[in-house]
C-alpha cells in the first residue's frame, strides 16, 4: 500500500469481513429469498434518522460505510464514500438521478440492487471509481473498483431494442447520413460509435486525436422506419457496406445452399449511451472529473 494511509474505521471493518463460510452460507441461504426492492421499510440514505440522528455520512465525515446483515438502506441522493462494505443491501432509488462515487465498492454476502428486471431504473445514475497508483488497497481486491466475494449485484437500465447493428449501404466521407440493416429505438443525443472499414483499429484514443478510423457521433434525427439515421457531424472516413455473391455453379448451390449464400461484409453501428454509466476518475488525487486526461477507465 505504499504510504497510503489507511481509512478511519479500516480495523473495524476489516474484523467484518473476516466472517467464516459457514456463516456467509447461512446468509445467502436466508436472505437472497426476499427481495429488499420491495421492503417498504428501507432506510433512506439522506433521512437523518437511519443513522441514530445524525448528519447522513459523505465524504468529509466518512471513509468507510458498512451495511450489516439484516440492514437494507435506500441510496437516495447524491454521495462520496471513499470504502462500501455491504453485507445487508443497497438500493438506489428509482425515482431520482443518483451519482455515487466510490474507491471500492464491497459486496460481502449482501446485494447491490439498481432497478429490476421487471421495473428498470429509467432515471440518470452514475457510478465514479477513484483511485491510483498510491491509493490504499483492499487486501485481495486493490482498488478502484466493484468487488464480490459472494452476494449479488443488479443493474438494470433503460432497456434498448437494438444495441448494435449493421450499415445497409456504404457511409463515404462528408456524409451525414448513414442507412442502417434495421429500425433502432435511438434518439437524438445519443451517442453511437461506427466501426473501422480501411484500417486496422489501433493506437486509438480517447480524446480521438489519432487516426483511427473509428468514428463516434451524436444522432442529430431518427427516420425510424426507413432505417436512417443523421448524424450531428459529418464522417471523416468511409465505411463500408457490401455482400458478395461466390457465383457458384446452380446445381452445387441446390445441394449446398449455405455455401452459396453471400458474404455480407459491413462496418458495425453500434449504441454507446446508457441510462447508467460506469467511469473512472484521472486525476492522481482521485477526485478529478471522468476522462479529464484523456486516458482513464
Amino acid at each position: 500500500c505504499g504510504s497510503a494511509r489507511r481509512p478511519n474505521g479500516w480495523k473495524e471493518t476489516e474484523s467484518m469481513l473476516q466472517e467464516s463460510t459457514a456463516e456467509q452460507q447461512r446468509i445467502q441461504q436466508g436472505r437472497l429469498l426476499v427481495d429488499p426492492r420491495k421492503d417498504p421499510n428501507l432506510l433512506p440514505w439522506s433521512s437523518n434518522s437511519s443513522w441514530g440522528g445524525e448528519t447522513p455520512p459523505n465524504f468529509a465525515t466518512t471513509d468507510i460505510v458498512y451495511i450489516p446483515e439484516g440492514k437494507s438502506a435506500l441510496l437516495d441522493m447524491n454521495v462520496y464514500i471513499r470504502f462500501w462494505v455491504i453485507e445487508g443491501n443497497l438500493v438506489w432509488d428509482q425515482g431520482k438521478n443518483l451519482h455515487m462515487e466510490a474507491e471500492a465498492i464491497v459486496v460481502n454476502g449482501g446485494q447491490f440492487l439498481i432497478g429490476s428486471e421487471a421495473d428498470p431504473y429509467l432515471m440518470q445514475g452514475r457510478i465514479t471509481m477513484h483511485g491510483h497508483w498510491h491509493s490504499f488497497k483492499l487486501p485481495l481486491f486493490g482498488t478502484k473498483g466493484i468487488f464480490q466475494t459472494r452476494g449479488n449485484i443488479e443493474m438494470h437500465g433503460a432497456p434498448v431494442k437494438v444495441t448494435w447493428t449493421e450499415l445497409e449501404q456504404t457511409a463515404y466521407p462528408g456524409d451525414f447520413n448513414i442507412t442502417l440493416r434495421e429500425e433502432v429505438d435511438w434518439k437524438p443525443g445519443d451517442l453511437i460509435i461506427i466501426a473501422a472499414s480501411d484500417a486496422v483499429v489501433k493506437n486509438c484514443r480517447l480524446d480521438r486525436r489519432d487516426y483511427c478510423q473509428v468514428e463516434e457521433r451524436y444522432v442529430q434525427k431518427n427516420y425510424g422506419k426507413a432505417r436512417v439515421i443523421t448524424l450531428a457531424r459529418p464522417l471523416v472516413y468511409r465505411h463500408v457496406a457490401e455482400e458478395y455473391d461466390h457465383n457458384l455453379p446452380a446445381a452445387y448451390c441446390a445441394e449446398n445452399a449455405k455455401r452459396c449464400e453471400k458474404t455480407q461484409v459491413r462496418a458495425e453501428v453500434g449504441l454507446l449511451t446508457r441510462n447508467i454509466i460506469m467511469k473512472g476518475s484521472n486525476f492522481m488525487d482521485g477526485s478529478g472529473p471522468p476522462g479529464a486526461e484523456g486516458d482513464g477507465t
